[in-house]
């Protein structure tokens, strides 16, 4: 058994050490192929059937751990199958995409680039680094988020059966926001994607703090979904505007490798709430997302040809 746990955590670690590099390619497919007024329906797309797809994985997993007939290990057996055969579906189906051709960055320019540091590019390229303050700004509702359940139990006492509720609630507000952060990202730009997807982590909070009724309480997590969606597709698009082909994956590079650190902001969460209670947490979280909100003025709008901002490509728009 510890073999069997040791390849598990091991082969775990390289599936999302792998999702990790190709996050850059992938992103940098997609700004080459996908217009800049059309991404946001393409990525609002991609949440929404992935929601759909998320809720029936769960209907799925439960229908065969539930079943009698199916004893461990053979039941887990079947979901890793049908996981292996979605995966293989997804593999063929990224083989068939035909990236666009584009200029290749000259060597000169290349070497010289790659010559300056993330410090010392963040300081000479304000949009980029008022994004990744933004964002990590943003991202703090993950202190607050986890514990949502438990305040619900704990501080309000909800029963435990009311628990799938709050889920269904979260999977059914980020699914809905799709269309309306897609409308917005393809007519008005990801600026504003991100300042109201960030009011709605706001929100999430404040009815948090306030809301004392089971029914109140569920839209919590609808605008956790309004949030996380948003700034999916708002923080996402907007990289992919800032610089042209041959900067794109060096941006995207430095933003994800910059947002590693929100990964331990469910761990600082639990430790605020163990040392300080439910109540001065969430306020310290809205005051991260408002000092956020305000950063995010700030961004300028690369579509719009705005004066602080590298204009796009002609092609791109």
């Amino acid at each position: 058994h510890s073999l069997v746990l040791m390849f598990f955590v091991i082969f775990l670690f390289l599936f999302s050490f792998a999702g990790g590099v190709a996050n850059v390619p992938f992103f940098n497919m997609i700004a080459k192929a996908i217009p800049a007024n059309k991404r946001g329906r393409f990525f609002g797309l991609r949440q929404f059937w992935g929601g759909i797809a998320a809720v029936g994985a769960g209907w799925l997993v439960r229908f065969l751990l539930a079943r009698p007939s199916l004893a461990f290990p053979d039941n887990y057996g079947y979901l890793f199958l049908i996981t292996f055969f979605l995966l293989t579906f997804g593999y063929i189906a990224l083989s068939l995409f035909r990236e666009p051709e584009q200029k290749i960055e000259s060597p000169e320019r290349k070497a010289a680039s790659q010559k300056t540091g993330v410090l010392d590019y963040l300081k000479n390229h304000a949009p980029l680094r008022n994004l990744i303050i933004s964002q990590f700004g943003g991202q703090s509702l993950m202190i607050a988020m986890p514990f949502f359940v438990l305040y619900a139990r704990e501080g309000l006492h909800f029963p435990d059966a009311w628990i799938g509720y709050f889920v269904m609630a979260q999977m059914l507000g980020g699914v809905v926001s799709n269309f309306l952060w897609a409308w917005l990202s393809d007519h008005y730009g990801n600026r504003i994607v991100i300042r109201f997807s960030i009011l709605a982590a706001l929100l999430t909070l404040l009815l948090a703090l306030i809301v004392h009724s089971f029914f109140l309480y569920l839209f919590v997590f609808v605008m956790a979904g309004f949030y996380l969606n948003g700034a999916g597709i708002g923080y996402n698009n907007y990289i992919m505007e800032l610089g042209d082909a041959g900067e794109r994956p060096r941006l995207i590079s430095i933003q994800g490798t910059l947002m590693f650190p929100v990964y331990f902001f469910p761990l600082l969460g639990g430790f605020l709430v163990d040392r300080f209670g439910f109540t001065a947490t969430f306020l310290l979280t809205a005051l991260i997302l408002l000092l956020s909100f305000l950063i995010s003025f700030r961004l300028c709008e690369p579509r719009h040809g705005h004066e602080k901002c590298p204009a796009l490509p002609s092609h791109e728009i």
